[in-house]
């Protein structure tokens, strides 16, 4: 909630000042952003609702996520990106391994640390278990 309403003030602080541009200075803002047609309900839900920013964070004021969308970014190639994508992939792949091959979920979440092996885990295996379930 805090997130979107923090969205919310952005959008409409920079509608205002998009409505008396002599308040803005030529050199610290893009003024060819602070058009009309880029205050339409549209962005207004897009940028609310923008989930990667709700994941990834930050919270990014509405001039520069627009900024990103007129404007995207044309520095990593196809192949760059493409490996990015391939790592990622595989990162998913191993973590949904370890969650199907290693119990260190159910024990951290059942407390059985206490009932393995007789009396307790030694402290290093309490230690790999909590490392894992992060």
């Amino acid at each position: 909630f805090n997130l979107t309403m923090l969205r919310l003030i952005s959008f409409n602080t920079e509608l205002y000042w998009s409505k008396n541009q002599q308040m803005l200075s030529s050199k610290q803002t893009n003024l060819h952003l602070y058009s009309p047609e880029n205050f339409s309900i549209a962005n207004f839900f897009a940028y609310v609702l923008y989930m990667p920013l709700y994941i990834a964070g930050p919270i990014a004021p509405y001039m520069t996520w627009l900024e990103g969308l007129k404007c995207p970014q044309k520095s990593l190639s196809t192949s760059s990106i493409l490996v990015i994508l391939f790592r990622t992939v595989l990162y998913i792949l191993a973590v949904e391994i370890m969650l199907h091959l290693y119990v260190y979920v159910s024990v951290n979440n059942n407390r059985t640390w206490y009932l393995i092996e007789g009396d307790y885990m030694p402290g290093w295996e309490v230690a790999v278990a909590g490392f894992f379930t992060l």
